[in-house]
């Protein structure tokens, strides 16, 4: 099974860039695809593909396919689209079983261990969250019905036009509408046209009523296709991130990548997110030097 991760992403390449290169290299059986106006990255490992765009032709690429207008300027609000991934870039994920997103503020460990031929076999959509569909790491098996899941929100065309409120639509949102019920057979090129409900979803706020069953967010929707597909989705907690350490107190961690693993405390991740961390002006990153192991911790990278 060919697998690729698409990750869009505009401006300069953070400092922790080599770390990350790093941790795709160890993975030969996965592939990025680093869709970008930073510029080709230095000691680009094979595995990982750079593509030149810049945020205009992103933001008109999106709009001409799906139809509507795209005017991302926060980067932020990228995450949003991140279902949309695979629509958008049809082109760029012909020759793959699956397409993922993903970030770049992590550290991959071994992938095939968590997800190898077995998994990718047998299910279609991969979250590395069992709760919910993470946004930092989501697999979809390449095909029309997969790719275009996030039709199946009646307020997607909202949420995607919205050029600076991020919602949380790849993961879990606090806006909701009205889901689409999932049929394979839909022609997913007509143009769908449903009530939103981000409007009564604000006005039962102020109202202080219930809200409606059905989360307009990519756990919802997926959560749905459960039911309608079952034992196709795969939702299993393989990472870890500085804001579980966080959450439960533990100021004193570390978390260890050696040749390709990842591992904190004997047990081993699929990526570890620094999510909190990075923003720390404490958290120093170390120049990069080939090496066979480093080290993630409060304190930084190296």
């Amino acid at each position: 099974m060919k697998t690729v991760i698409l990750i869009p992403y505009f401006g300069s390449w953070p400092p922790w860039m080599d770390y990350f290169l790093e941790s795709c290299r160890f993975n030969p059986h996965f592939s990025w695809i680093l869709i970008s106006d930073a510029g080709e990255p230095k000691n680009c490992p094979p595995n990982v593909q750079y593509k030149a765009c810049s945020l205009d032709e992103f933001n008109q690429l999106a709009s001409s396919k799906l139809k509507l207008d795209i005017n991302i300027n926060n980067p932020y609000k990228l995450c949003d689209l991140k279902p949309g991934y695979g629509f958008i870039f049809s082109e760029l994920i012909s020759d793959y079983d699956f397409w993922g997103h993903s970030d770049l503020d992590l550290i991959y460990g071994n992938l095939n261990h968590f997800l190898g031929e077995n998994i990718l076999s047998n299910y279609d959509i991969i979250s590395s969250r069992k709760n919910y569909f993470a946004g930092h790491f989501g697999l979809f098996r390449n095909t029309d019905l997969h790719n275009q899941l996030f039709k199946n929100s009646s307020d997607y065309r909202r949420i995607f036009g919205d050029s600076y409120r991020y919602y949380g639509f790849d993961e879990r949102s606090n806006y909701y509408g009205r889901r689409i019920p999932i049929n394979p057979n839909r022609n997913h090129k007509q143009n769908l046209s449903s009530p939103s409900g981000l409007w009564i979803n604000r006005i039962k706020n102020k109202l202080k009523i219930g809200l409606p069953d059905f989360p307009a967010d990519m756990s919802g929707i997926i959560s749905e296709f459960s039911k309608q597909y079952p034992d196709r989705t795969y939702m299993k907690d393989m990472v870890k991130s500085d804001l579980w350490f966080q959450k439960n107190g533990m100021r004193d961690w570390k978390v260890t990548w050696e040749k390709g693993r990842l591992y904190s405390d004997n047990n081993e991740y699929l990526h570890f997110h620094f999510l909190q961390s990075k923003r720390n002006s404490n958290f120093i990153i170390k120049p990069f030097e080939t090496t066979e192991s480093f080290s993630i911790s409060p304190e930084g990278i190296g």
